[in-house]
């Protein structure tokens, strides 16, 4: 667990976006949580997903969310949950 949160640490160093971390965190998950014995990864898909206020999404990501809502929210500071990388097996 301390060589995994030292790695995770290290992967913020030379990225260019946030996203490119949060790529490089799901990888590094998605890769190094393994069985012991075997090597078998444990986890089939990792997400990584970051708040963002209405306001400040995109307007396609405003459309899908008005669209789940059925009508725009209340407040423009209302937080949306967005995935901002993902790993794995996506069925």
């Amino acid at each position: 667990m301390t060589r995994c949160g030292a790695e995770l640490r290290k992967m913020g160093k030379n990225a260019s976006s946030m996203e490119q971390v949060a790529d490089k965190i799901v990888r590094y998950l998605y890769n190094h949580i393994v069985e012991e014995d075997t090597g078998a990864r444990c986890l089939s898909l990792v997400r990584l997903f970051k708040t963002h206020p209405y306001e400040d999404v995109d307007p396609e990501l405003k459309r899908f969310a008005v669209d789940a809502l059925g009508h725009e929210p209340e407040v423009a500071s209302t937080k949306c949950l967005t995935l901002s990388a993902t790993a794995g097996v996506k069925d």
